[in-house]
């Protein structure tokens, strides 16, 4: 909750710019964790035969699958696979090929949250009793609950009498 997150101003970039692959790779490496902008890409990874045999490597994309509601990691190639430029830098630096972007979602991102969290933090460090602290841990509990929460999961209901 403390990293830079979407705020707003998304727009999907130009296919122009899309269309070279190997310079973008370089861009998207240069990105900076800290930037003002920030994109997610729909890919298509390659993972190479040498990462599957090394038992220590760790797979860092998964995906669902029709039969199992977990997210299952495996060694398979990622086709149309939608990732955050900063898991897409780890990737690569892993040493997963990038083989093609087929498009890009860009968008404002900022510490928009941070100051909140550190403060409800600091008011939890200083906390003299158990409500107190229970409280401030609570207030940043609701909140990450809140950001992950799926509203078409919501039902909507009506109590009748008779």
């Amino acid at each position: 909750m403390s990293q830079y997150l979407p705020t707003g101003g998304f727009k999907w970039v130009s296919n122009q710019f899309i269309k070279t692959t190997q310079p973008l790779v370089q861009k998207i490496l240069s990105l900076k964790e800290n930037s003002n902008r920030g994109c997610c890409l729909e890919v298509k990874l390659s993972i190479p035969k040498e990462l599957h045999l090394n038992s220590k490597q760790k797979e860092w994309t998964g995906k669902q699958y029709p039969d199992s509601e977990n997210l299952i990691l495996t060694f398979h190639n990622k086709d149309n696979y939608v990732i955050h430029y900063r898991n897409l830098q780890q990737c690569i630096k892993e040493g997963y090929i990038l083989e093609k972007v087929y498009r890009i979602l860009g968008f404002n991102q900022s510490l928009w949250i941070e100051l909140y969290i550190a403060m409800n933090t600091q008011r939890y460090a200083k906390a003299k009793n158990a409500f107190e602290k229970d409280f401030w841990k609570l207030m940043n509990n609701s909140v990450f609950g809140k950001t992950m929460e799926d509203v078409r999961k919501r039902v909507n209901i009506d109590l009748v009498r008779q």
